[in-house]
């Protein structure tokens, strides 16, 4: 069950039990009516969808420390310290407290027990992200640009350049859309795991023997069915050895290493 309560009125509004196809749609058609009076793209300007929506775009010197922007009813705060592509990304994730209100006739967030509140909070987390993508990466323009052969890191540069946004936003947009099931794991150095070492954070146990210049999962994205097994977030890989045993170095050639399994690909 949903605790944000401005996501249960929107539910029962839309007669619905899914928020994110509730939401998807709805992004879609605010995407379909701005290209309508002539939005154009890649890349697509945010703060012009949102003033096609009523939402006005103020840039500020800082809103605090690790926050990139903030809504409040017809206006978004963006920090100028972001970098360009995240200020855009932060605009089309704001927009979507346009879409869903902070409370419902059962009352507000704020009126929520503290378990619950941060559920509630989790909750629009997830619903931002996937509005975002679809206002930042609009369906029908990323399909369009999406490549024939199998998809490899280049490809996703090439579309992340394109459309203005992050390598990462382009790769879960990959997976999104593309016809082939495509899979993104993101690593780092096993020396560099300091955000696995704080407190309260449970880390995964290695598998295997690991050294300071193996890897460590930072994210694991696949669709549904795509492999049997799932790895998790601080997950150590030697970056020595490949499942069939061959010795390979990934850290040479980051950019190209992909694999693929039948017709999955992960990147």
């Amino acid at each position: 069950m949903w605790r944000h309560p401005g996501i249960r009125w929107l539910l029962k509004q839309d007669g619905s039990s899914d928020p994110f196809d509730v939401l998807r749609r709805r992004a879609r058609e605010l995407v379909d009516q701005a290209v309508q009076v002539g939005w154009e793209g890649p890349p697509f300007d945010l703060e012009i969808l949102a003033s096609l929506n009523g939402v006005r775009i103020e840039h500020v010197e800082t809103l605090g420390e690790g926050r990139d922007a903030s809504y409040s009813p017809g206006v978004i705060l963006v920090s100028r310290r972001s970098p360009p592509n995240r200020r855009r990304y932060s605009i089309a994730h704001e927009l979507m407290h346009h879409l869903v209100p902070d409370a419902g006739p059962e009352g507000a967030t704020s009126d929520l027990p503290p378990s619950d509140r941060e559920k509630a909070h989790h909750e629009i987390e997830l619903l931002c992200q996937v509005v975002a993508a679809e206002l930042l990466l609009p369906a029908m323009a990323f399909r369009q640009h999406l490549p024939s052969s199998p998809l490899t890191f280049p490809h996703v540069e090439q579309l992340g350049a394109l459309f203005d946004c992050s390598i990462e936003a382009a790769v879960r947009r990959c997976i999104d859309l593309s016809d082939e099931p495509v899979g993104l794991i993101v690593c780092r150095p096993m020396g560099d795991v300091a955000a696995f070492n704080e407190p309260g954070r449970e880390r995964a146990k290695p598998r295997m023997s690991v050294r300071d210049d193996d890897l460590v999962v930072t994210a694991f994205v696949v669709p549904p069915g795509f492999c049997d097994g799932r790895m998790r977030i601080g997950e150590p890989i030697p970056r020595r050895r490949r499942g069939d045993g061959q010795v390979i170095d990934p850290a040479k050639d980051a950019s190209t290493t992909h694999a693929r399994a039948g017709r999955s690909t992960l990147i």
